[in-house]
């Protein structure tokens, strides 16, 4: 994260994949009034980029939004929860016929590609396949070299020879975070993001140095009473606005 001085603004940028639109934002510690958002893109533009690499905008802010109840058009409001658990519990409705497994090498890659994909045609994510899949690729480049760095791993649950599951986990001073849980969209419901948010959490905090574990799950969303029923406690909210189309610039 990068700070501003005398602001009330700091950013994430990843300037080699600008289409990770949570990965390029503008983080604020004060809330915003009707009038700030006027300028915000403007300041997107300007701290992070504008079109045509940049073919979004993206606040967010722990804590809420104050009184800023009725955004200008086009922006997505969202609530997400930061969870934390120091033991996990095991849930009747995890999966126990599933092979989970560290996920290694090029092969692995594809199928996790696959995966994003599948996941992506139920997901407002990125509209075109190719751009997305082009997205995808330079997602993943990033994602090997924090593995690469011993920073964390990721994991898949197999039905078979199928990848249905996936998800990273990354360790550090103590705090195993977990990364992109997701589950292919004609498995859902079927205990398998559960098993593997269990099985591995307890790989962390048995094998990985992880004291704490966290996770992020929308509000009032299944994933949070799933990560709920395995232990995990609400610790913190997080806002966040959205709007696709390029910042001003």
């Amino acid at each position: 994260m990068r700070s501003l001085t005398a602001a009330t603004a700091g950013w994430y940028e990843l300037p080699h994949n600008p289409g990770f639109r949570w990965g390029n934002f503008l983080l604020f510690r004060d809330a915003p009034s009707l009038k700030d958002l006027v300028h915000w893109p403007e300041m997107f533009a300007r701290l992070i980029g504008a079109s045509p690499a940049f073919d979004h905008i993206a606040f967010g802010r722990s804590g809420g939004l104050g009184k800023a109840r009725v955004f200008p058009a086009g922006y997505v409001y969202e609530r997400n929860t930061v969870m934390i658990a120091d033991r996990l519990i095991p849930t009747a409705r995890g999966n126990n016929d599933c092979e989970i497994c560290r996920l290694y090498g090029d092969r692995d890659l594809t199928r996790q590609k696959e995966l994003s994909l599948a996941v992506s045609q139920t997901e407002s994510t990125v509209e075109e396949k190719g751009a997305f899949s082009a997205y995808l690729d330079r997602r993943f480049s990033a994602r090997r070299r924090l593995v690469g760095a011993v920073l964390g791993a990721w994991f898949g649950a197999f039905l078979g020879e199928h990848l249905v599951a996936s998800l990273g986990i990354f360790v550090v001073e103590g705090l195993g975070r977990f990364q992109s849980v997701k589950a292919h969209p004609l498995f859902r419901r079927r205990g398998l993001a559960g098993a593997l948010v269990y099985r591995v959490g307890l790989l962390a905090l048995g094998e990985l140095g992880t004291e704490r574990l966290v996770i992020v799950a929308k509000m009032n969303a299944p994933a949070q009473n799933l990560y709920a029923a395995l232990g995990f406690e609400d610790c913190e909210a997080q806002y966040g606005l959205e709007r696709s189309g390029p910042a001003a610039g």
